[in-house]
């Protein structure tokens, strides 16, 4: 059995799945944030975090548009 997924992905949990860097993530937020999911807006004191479904969905959209 696969444990479960947690609901929200901080950048070293994003850069696991991409096989980048937490760094790279990061960069390419601030500077090409086209080039990854839309984040979650939390709050402004929490830290950046992406939904794990958001994530799968626009995994699938990049695998399908390549």
């Amino acid at each position: 059995m696969q444990p479960l997924s947690p609901a929200y992905l901080d950048a070293h949990d994003l850069a696991a799945i991409l096989k980048v860097s937490p760094a790279t993530v990061l960069r390419r937020f601030k500077r090409q944030p086209h080039t990854l999911p839309a984040p979650a807006y939390l709050g402004p004191c929490f830290p950046l975090r992406w939904r794990r479904t958001d994530v799968d969905v626009w995994l699938a959209v990049v695998a399908r548009a390549d």
